[in-house]
């Protein structure tokens, strides 16, 4: 398990992986929040260091907007300001609905539920 939530930015617009994706992620937050199993909606960012790196984080933008995913350009300064030890010369996507979840208190949670039935 890979502990990350995944927001759905990268895979194909009408894609199962996508939909599972966007709406698993609003799933594992509710269940994470109704039974106190520990995560972080830390976000994620993306950064380019070249103009072609940007071309593609304005695709990953654009993909990102088409499927009702929030999406967001960070600018150099906040960027700075927020993470100054990140070099990301030509810019930075971030995806707000990323996050990561203790695989270890979720599995526990599981056990616990398979137990239960």
């Amino acid at each position: 398990m890979s502990q990350v939530i995944h927001a759905g930015i990268y895979y194909g617009q009408d894609s199962l992986k996508t939909e599972l994706c966007v709406k698993g992620k609003e799933m594992m937050y509710d269940l994470c929040d109704r039974y106190s199993i520990p995560y972080m909606n830390c976000g994620k960012w993306i950064v380019a260091q070249d103009p072609q790196q940007m071309g593609e984080l304005q695709k990953v933008f654009d993909h990102a907007q088409s499927i009702g995913v929030p999406i967001r350009y960070v600018s150099p300064e906040e960027a700075r300001r927020r993470e100054p030890d990140v070099r990301a010369e030509a810019g930075v996507l971030e995806s707000p609905t990323t996050g990561i979840i203790d695989s270890h208190s979720y599995m526990t949670f599981l056990q616990g539920a398979f137990e239960d039935l």
